[in-house]
């Protein structure tokens, strides 16, 4: 019986073949979501004490909790200040701990009447981590209407010592426009030199202002509002050296440092609001940013019905992707607005919110998320258990139903057990979609290909929570159902149900040399009346370049290339410690008389060898960097294939 098998370039020797959008994604815990009190305006930060700071204000009080980090419940609220006089609204509170160990608490005052009192950039000092508050003085004052306001203060320290408090100013700005202002002390806050206007986009409106003193090249990087981008407002950053300092006058709309927050594919349409950026740096040094934004919701271009959205950008504030949403609502009368980020530890992060619309509890709510940035899948062959613990990688975030997952691979199949807590667990009306039952789908690019659309040679398995599942292939971007080996194994549990997905790699067109992108996808059906599915973070199970890179631990450092297709052959370039370079084979199928032809590209022939054997190593030393396999049987040409060897 003959039979045809190719070769399958995993990935050019020598190349990475690591592909897919690297860098950090957030999984939204729905079930750790919490109302915290009435009020607006929160930020939430993490003292030098490990105790967590929340500051913010009810009417026209300002307010700071605190808890310990392991505390579920926050302590009990602590005035830090209130306009005894009646004429203010004392409102958007930031806090900063300082190098010395004081709490420093900025807020603006906004007058409750226009045209008679002015509008100010107030703080006041703490010297017991918050308990009581000294020192307030007002640090800036502008006019007496809003077209002449001053907005949304907050502090930063210098590593020199000095104290920078930046904010939105409309005091001075002709023409409806605002620009962002920045004050100084250089002696701890008692006095407060003349300000100077940091950035401004003439004829726009550059605002809401939080600045970040990034880790490794010690810039200032500042997240604004820039309504000068494309249509409605959508988030900048601006940047000075530490050296600079903004000495070169204020960064103007087409300065080379201002730049669009959003990576390219990540633009938003120009009728989309972003606005209220907030801004923050992880351990690693990557940034994370947030807005306020109308997109998907039914007034797009206005923050009425706008959510919260957070996007992870690299360690230069650029480029920031990997899209994630800490509160859901599919009600348009529900807004998530003035949020900020705190960085809890390495793994976790909290989204604080002001949320209007709900039915009850309108106010500060938090939202827990965790960080992943990669799944590692290690080789189980020798190991008495086929699974180690849980992988970071988390999916939870629009309702109660969460994912966890297991992941090992031998020489033969890759394995994947999620546990799913879901308990009430429902399958698809009769003739609906399987992907209408409680379940779980994988997508898997075995190729790196890496591409902005489903492509040849991508696959997806789905299987619902009793066991049934369903297996695509896609051809010419076109998914098609295909028969296959794969074994899906369910188990119901007091809190749900396990699934185990049993995948030979011959079903993927053979094992990735290491790395290679996943996607998984949580369906849940709440009786038919509720239908969610999830998307791993960051992810679209459309978007093959938006999967989770996926990195198979545990290869022989030896293996160069794998190369194997649904043939009864398989191949490997592989090097030894001296660098040699060798190819093995193993049949596993049925053949005739298989034949191996290395070529230089010119046509001259290095050597053949007969594939006699099950299995065994070929000579593989050549001077060039490129040479063609060449694949024949019983003297015909079956495939062949160019290998670049570095």
């Amino acid at each position: 019986m003959r039979r045809r098998f190719s070769i399958l370039l995993m990935a050019l020797i020598g190349i990475s073949a690591f592909a897919f959008d690297p860098g950090t994604r957030i999984a939204w815990v729905y079930s750790m979501r919490s109302f915290v009190n009435q009020g607006v305006y929160a930020r939430v930060k993490l003292l030098s004490n490990r105790e967590m700071a929340l500051v913010y204000n009810t009417g026209d009080i300002l307010y700071i909790r605190k808890k310990s980090v392991s505390d579920k419940s926050w302590g009990n609220p602590i005035q830090v200040s209130v306009d005894n006089t009646g004429k203010y609204n004392y409102t958007n509170a930031e806090l900063s701990e300082l190098s010395d160990g004081r709490l420093i608490y900025v807020w603006n005052a906004r007058p409750k009447e226009e045209g008679e009192y002015p509008y100010k950039i107030m703080m006041k000092f703490s010297d017991d981590c918050g308990d009581t508050w000294y020192g307030e003085q007002d640090i800036y004052v502008a006019g007496v209407t809003k077209r002449e306001g001053c907005w949304e203060p907050v502090c930063l320290e210098m590593p020199s010592g000095e104290l920078q408090v930046y904010f939105a100013n409309e005091y001075g700005v002709a023409d409806n426009n605002q620009n962002i202002t920045l004050l100084r002390s250089i002696d701890q806050g008692k006095t407060w030199g003349d300000e100077t206007v940091v950035c401004f986009r003439d004829r726009y409106r550059d605002g809401m202002p939080v600045p970040v003193l990034l880790q490794e090249q010690g810039g200032i990087a500042v997240a604004i509002e820039d309504n000068g981008i494309d249509g409605t407002f959508k988030p900048a950053i601006i940047y000075s050296t530490l050296e600079n300092n903004w000495a070169d006058g204020p960064v103007g709309g087409s300065s080379e440092n201002r730049w669009e927050a959003l990576r390219s594919d990540c633009k938003l349409s120009a009728n989309i609001y972003a606005g209220a950026p907030y801004l923050i740096q992880l351990e690693n040094g990557e940034t994370v940013l947030s807005v306020q934004s109308g997109e998907g919701r039914d007034e797009p271009n206005t923050q009425n019905s706008a959510l919260m959205q957070v996007y992870v950008g690299d360690k230069e504030c650029r480029n920031f992707a990997r899209k994630s949403t800490p509160f859901q609502f599919s009600d348009s009368q529900v807004s998530v607005l003035w949020n900020s980020l705190c960085a809890v530890d390495s793994t976790t992060l909290l989204a604080v919110s002001s949320i209007s619309g709900l039915s009850s509890q309108n106010g500060i709510w938090t939202a827990t998320g965790r960080l992943f940035n990669s799944m590692e899948i290690e080789n189980c062959e020798g190991r008495a258990e086929r699974y180690g613990n849980f992988s970071p990688l988390y999916l939870g975030a629009e309702g109660y139903a969460h994912l966890q997952v297991k992941s090992a691979w031998d020489n033969s199949n890759l394995y994947l057990l999620f546990d799913v807590f879901d308990p009430v667990q429902t399958l698809a009306e009769e003739g609906e979609p399987m992907w209408q039952s409680d379940g779980v789908e994988v997508y898997i690019d075995p190729l790196n290909k890496n591409t902005g659309t489903i492509a040849s040679g991508m696959f997806k398995l789905l299987c619902d929570y009793s066991g049934q599942s369903v297996y695509h292939k896609s051809v010419a971007g076109v998914w098609q159902e295909e028969e296959n080996d794969i074994v899906c194994k369910s188990s119901l549990t007091q809190t749900g149900y396990t699934l185990e997905m049993i995948i030979p790699w011959s079903n993927l067109g053979g094992r990735p040399e290491t790395d290679f992108g996943i996607h998984i996808k949580l369906h849940n059906n709440d009786n038919n009346k509720k239908f969610v599915h999830e998307n791993l973070s960051g992810g679209n199970g459309d978007k093959p370049n938006t999967w989770l890179p996926c990195v198979l631990k545990g290869q022989p450092t030896s293996m160069i290339s794998f190369v194997k297709q649904n043939s009864p052959v398989c191949i490997w370039v592989a090097s030894g410690a001296g660098g040699e370079r060798a190819i093995q084979y193993e049949i596993n199928g049925p053949v005739n008389s298989p034949r191996l032809y290395i070529y230089a590209m010119d046509g001259r022939l290095y050597s053949s060898h007969s594939l006699e054997s099950a299995s065994g190593t070929l000579p593989l030393s050549v001077p060039d960097e490129i040479v063609l396999l060449k694949l024949v049987d019983n003297n015909k040409v079956l495939d062949s294939q160019k290998i670049l060897l570095k």
